[in-house]
Order: structure tokens, then sequence, then C-alpha cells
């Protein structure tokens, strides 16, 4: 009888620690997918900015470009008489 007893206990504990393993197993899934979310949505917030960034260096770049085309002098143009005076 004593030994029925142990037998059922421990199968009662086996089958616990079955549960408990499957249960540790679908958390640490769903952890891992939380934090590869986080990973991806703090990745996705790197790309953007630095797209935003990439945006604002190729204005600034063309800005300088236009700006190094134009004249240096603030310098008003001379008004030449015109040949008919």
């Amino acid at each position: 009888m004593a030994s029925r007893t142990a037998s059922k206990a421990f199968d009662y504990i086996q089958r616990g620690f079955s549960v408990a393993l499957v249960v540790l197993s679908i958390s640490g899934a769903t952890a891992g997918y939380m934090i590869h979310s986080e990973r991806m949505s703090i990745a996705g917030e790197y790309e953007k900015r630095l797209a935003e960034y990439n945006v604002a260096l190729a204005n600034e770049k063309a800005a300088d470009s236009v700006a190094s085309a134009l004249p240096t002098t603030n310098a008003p143009t001379p008004i030449t008489p015109s040949p008919s005076s």
C-alpha cells in the first residue's frame, strides 16, 4: 500500500514538473518574442532617424553647392550709362 501511494505521489510530481516545463517554455517563448519585437522596434526607429539624417545631409550639401555658385560679394551691380545720352 505504501509503495502504491509513493508511486502515485511520484506520478503527480512528474506531471507537475511536466506542466511546469510547458509553462516555462511558453513564458520563455513569449518573453523572447517580446524582446525580439522591442529590438525590431528600436531598429526601425534607428533606420527612420538615419534616413532623416541622410536627407538633411543631402539637403545641406545641395544648399552648399547652390551657395557656392552664387556671387560671394554683396556689392550692387554698377549701372552703366546708355550710349544714347
